[in-house]
């Protein structure tokens, strides 16, 4: 069966939550191996998110998030806000 593209659903992250960034090491312990070996099949790649619940302190990238928002050292959370052009940039560059 021809194969036009690999899509994974919410599995692909961490478990803290319904949302998240983060690479889950149990199932892709080499993300950037694993997309590039799918990319070199000329498969584009999918990943499912669900972003509502922001980005949260357990994700690999929220440091850098929360340095570049000057958000207090202690947050847990950036919110989710499209709306917002900074935090939608933000989200955009650093944890996409």
């Amino acid at each position: 069966m021809p194969c036009a593209s690999s899509s994974s659903p919410v599995q692909w992250h961490t478990k803290d939550a319904w949302g998240g960034w983060t690479f889950d090491s149990h199932l892709f312990p080499f993300p950037e191996d694993s997309m590039e070996s799918l990319k070199a099949l000329g498969l584009p790649v999918t990943l499912n998110t669900h972003d509502a619940q922001g980005v949260n302190s357990w994700d690999a990238m929220f440091p850098a998030i929360r340095d570049y928002l000057g958000l207090a050292s202690n947050a847990t959370l950036v919110p989710f806000n499209l709306v917002n052009a900074t935090v939608a940039y933000a989200v955009s560059d650093i944890v996409w």
